[in-house]
């Protein structure tokens, strides 16, 4: 992320999308091989809050798995309890949605907040699978995130999907990596030739994070 000294060695994903052993079943285990990479603080410590962020929002959307709602109904409902005022993130301008049919409820999200934190762990992926930074900017897709009171929310969500769906199909022979996969794991794909970069992202088996990075993008809106 930086070229500061390296004082800690941060998780990918952080460490507290992974469940502890207290909030499982006997025997499970998700914490098996985390992956790390070299950090300083400002891209470790000094983030926990945007990291615990990312992570309420994919826990509770509509298409949350059922490993997402345990961690819901543990960890997350636990910090609710010492901290009261941060349920507010998620109840404050709550509303009745449909969603493929099915009753559910939105409310607003920090797109920006999540995409870069999202994008942060695409470079830390990436760092960790070929051992060198990338260093082009990167676009951030996420389909779960659904748009439901814009005038263009049809439009929106159609575009997402369809930058998933060409995104699984690019990686489609590419390996699923990760230890923990009923939590995460990542496949990815680059083209150095055209400095091109993809850095497809599965939370909880149910939430897609694409993170695409071409020289075509680098003076586009909203990349990270």
């Amino acid at each position: 992320m930086c070229n500061n000294e390296a004082t800690s060695s941060e998780h990918v994903p952080p460490k507290c999308f992974f469940l502890e052993k207290k909030d499982l079943p006997f025997g499970v285990e998700y914490r098996k091989n985390l992956i790390t990479v070299p950090s300083c603080d400002e891209h470790n410590q000094n983030k926990t809050m945007d990291d615990e962020y990312l992570r309420m929002i994919i826990c509770i959307q509509f298409n949350a798995d059922s490993v997402a709602q345990r961690l819901f109904s543990t960890k997350i409902m636990r910090g609710f309890e010492r901290q009261p005022h941060q349920i507010d993130l998620i109840t404050r301008d709550q509303r009745p949605a449909r969603i493929n049919g099915k009753e559910a409820y939105a409310f607003s999200v920090d797109k920006n907040r999540i995409d870069k934190s999202l994008a942060q762990i695409a470079r830390a992926i990436y760092f960790h699978h070929f051992n060198e930074k990338w260093i082009q900017r990167f676009v951030i897709n996420t389909p779960a995130l659904l748009s439901v009171d814009r005038e263009d929310s049809h439009e929106r969500n159609q575009n997402f999907q369809h930058v998933d769906n060409l995104a699984e199909s690019l990686l489609k022979n590419a390996k699923h990596i990760g230890e923990n996969q009923e939590i995460f794991y990542y496949q990815i794909s680059r083209d150095l030739d055209k400095l091109l970069l993809w850095v497809r992202m599965v939370f909880y088996e149910g939430f897609v994070a694409l993170a695409y990075s071409s020289p075509m993008i680098v003076t586009w809106p909203n990349t990270y």
